[in-house]
Protein backbone atom coordinates (compact mmCIF):
# COMPACT_ATOMS: atom_id res chain seq x y z
CA UNK A 1 0.00 0.00 0.00
CA UNK A 2 1.36 3.39 -0.75
CA UNK A 3 0.80 6.23 2.43
CA UNK A 4 2.65 9.28 0.72
CA UNK A 5 0.76 11.47 -0.94
CA UNK A 6 1.75 12.70 -4.25
CA UNK A 7 -0.41 16.06 -4.22
CA UNK A 8 -1.05 18.50 -2.00
CA UNK A 9 -4.56 18.92 0.14
CA UNK A 10 -6.22 22.26 -0.05
CA UNK A 11 -6.72 23.47 3.90
CA UNK A 12 -9.45 26.36 3.90
CA UNK A 13 -8.59 28.87 6.74
CA UNK A 14 -10.95 30.90 8.92
CA UNK A 15 -9.75 33.69 11.13
CA UNK A 16 -11.22 34.47 14.69
CA UNK A 17 -10.13 36.52 17.48
CA UNK A 18 -8.24 33.82 18.96
CA UNK A 19 -6.08 32.93 15.64
CA UNK A 20 -6.83 30.86 12.63
CA UNK A 21 -8.60 27.20 12.30
CA UNK A 22 -7.85 25.48 8.66
CA UNK A 23 -10.36 22.41 7.84
CA UNK A 24 -9.23 20.09 4.98
CA UNK A 25 -12.24 19.19 2.19
CA UNK A 26 -10.63 16.18 1.32
CA UNK A 27 -9.85 14.99 4.53
CA UNK A 28 -13.12 15.39 6.51
CA UNK A 29 -12.96 15.70 10.23
CA UNK A 30 -9.29 16.80 9.95
CA UNK A 31 -9.13 20.72 11.67
CA UNK A 32 -5.80 22.32 12.71
CA UNK A 33 -5.76 25.78 14.89
CA UNK A 34 -3.21 28.06 15.59
CA UNK A 35 -2.84 31.84 16.59
CA UNK A 36 -0.71 32.45 13.19
CA UNK A 37 -0.68 31.70 9.69
CA UNK A 38 2.84 30.91 10.02
CA UNK A 39 2.47 28.43 13.17
CA UNK A 40 -1.04 26.95 11.44
CA UNK A 41 1.35 25.97 8.47
CA UNK A 42 2.86 23.62 10.74
CA UNK A 43 0.17 22.31 12.53
CA UNK A 44 -1.83 21.46 9.71
CA UNK A 45 0.35 19.72 7.96
CA UNK A 46 1.02 17.36 11.32
CA UNK A 47 -2.91 17.31 11.51
CA UNK A 48 -2.95 15.79 8.05
CA UNK A 49 -0.41 13.64 8.54
CA UNK A 50 -2.11 11.82 11.79
CA UNK A 51 -5.38 11.90 9.93
CA UNK A 52 -3.98 9.70 6.91
CA UNK A 53 -2.47 7.19 9.43
CA UNK A 54 -5.34 6.93 11.68
CA UNK A 55 -7.21 5.94 8.47
CA UNK A 56 -5.06 3.91 7.35
CA UNK A 57 -4.70 2.02 11.09
CA UNK A 58 -8.63 1.94 11.42
CA UNK A 59 -9.20 0.29 7.81
CA UNK A 60 -10.88 3.85 6.52
CA UNK A 61 -10.13 5.25 3.14
CA UNK A 62 -7.17 6.67 2.79
CA UNK A 63 -8.60 10.52 1.69
CA UNK A 64 -7.64 11.56 -1.71
CA UNK A 65 -6.63 15.29 -2.51
CA UNK A 66 -8.31 17.20 -5.25
CA UNK A 67 -6.92 19.71 -7.43
CA UNK A 68 -7.89 23.42 -6.23
CA UNK A 69 -9.97 24.04 -9.05
CA UNK A 70 -11.97 20.74 -8.42
CA UNK A 71 -12.12 21.28 -4.48
CA UNK A 72 -13.63 24.76 -5.21
CA UNK A 73 -16.19 23.86 -7.42
CA UNK A 74 -17.40 21.14 -5.19
CA UNK A 75 -21.08 22.90 -3.96
CA UNK A 76 -20.54 21.65 -0.51
CA UNK A 77 -17.54 23.18 -0.18
CA UNK A 78 -18.87 26.61 -1.96
CA UNK A 79 -20.38 27.87 1.26
CA UNK A 80 -17.63 27.14 3.65
CA UNK A 81 -15.23 29.13 0.82
CA UNK A 82 -17.59 31.65 0.78
CA UNK A 83 -16.54 33.39 3.58
CA UNK A 84 -12.93 31.79 4.50
CA UNK A 85 -10.18 34.32 5.21
CA UNK A 86 -7.83 32.11 3.11
CA UNK A 87 -6.91 28.42 1.17
CA UNK A 88 -3.75 27.16 1.53
CA UNK A 89 -1.84 24.63 -0.15
CA UNK A 90 -0.58 21.87 2.76
CA UNK A 91 1.49 18.57 2.14
CA UNK A 92 1.29 16.17 4.76
CA UNK A 93 4.45 16.15 7.17
CA UNK A 94 6.88 13.45 6.09
CA UNK A 95 7.43 10.95 7.57
CA UNK A 96 10.19 10.36 10.05
CA UNK A 97 12.02 7.10 8.96
CA UNK A 98 15.58 6.36 8.07
CA UNK A 99 16.61 7.42 4.65
CA UNK A 100 18.06 4.86 1.98
CA UNK A 101 20.43 5.57 -0.19
CA UNK A 102 19.96 3.90 -3.43
CA UNK A 103 22.32 3.60 -6.35
CA UNK A 104 20.58 3.79 -9.72
CA UNK A 105 21.72 3.30 -13.26
CA UNK A 106 20.01 5.88 -15.82
CA UNK A 107 20.40 7.00 -19.31
CA UNK A 108 22.25 10.69 -19.33
CA UNK A 109 19.35 12.29 -21.85
CA UNK A 110 17.14 10.96 -19.14
CA UNK A 111 18.52 11.92 -16.46
CA UNK A 112 18.57 15.76 -17.61
CA UNK A 113 15.10 15.54 -18.35
CA UNK A 114 14.92 14.48 -14.67
CA UNK A 115 16.62 17.55 -13.44
CA UNK A 116 15.03 19.64 -15.44
CA UNK A 117 11.27 18.85 -14.79
CA UNK A 118 12.48 18.24 -10.56
CA UNK A 119 14.11 22.00 -11.19
CA UNK A 120 10.86 23.30 -12.48
CA UNK A 121 9.23 22.46 -9.58
CA UNK A 122 11.88 22.96 -6.84
CA UNK A 123 12.32 19.70 -5.86
CA UNK A 124 15.71 17.69 -5.64
CA UNK A 125 15.92 14.77 -7.89
CA UNK A 126 15.50 12.23 -5.64
CA UNK A 127 12.46 13.85 -4.18
CA UNK A 128 11.16 14.19 -7.80
CA UNK A 129 11.91 10.36 -8.54
CA UNK A 130 10.28 9.28 -5.52
CA UNK A 131 7.07 11.34 -5.78
CA UNK A 132 6.81 10.29 -9.16
CA UNK A 133 7.54 6.89 -9.00
CA UNK A 134 4.95 6.78 -6.13
CA UNK A 135 2.34 8.72 -8.12
CA UNK A 136 2.82 5.91 -11.13
CA UNK A 137 2.56 3.33 -8.34
CA UNK A 138 -0.76 4.65 -6.86
CA UNK A 139 -2.44 5.20 -10.31
CA UNK A 140 -1.51 1.57 -10.89
CA UNK A 141 -2.89 1.05 -7.83
CA UNK A 142 -6.42 2.80 -8.72
CA UNK A 143 -6.57 0.99 -12.32
CA UNK A 144 -6.08 -2.42 -10.94
CA UNK A 145 -8.66 -1.73 -8.31
CA UNK A 146 -11.34 -0.72 -10.65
Amino acid sequence: MIEAPTNPFFAIIHRDGAGYGASFPDAPGCLAVAPTLEALKDEAAGALRSHIDVSIETGLARPVARSLDTVLADPQVQEDVSDAYATLEVWPKARSGKVKRINLTVDEFALDQIDRAAGRIGLTRSAFMVRSALKLAESHDEDTAA
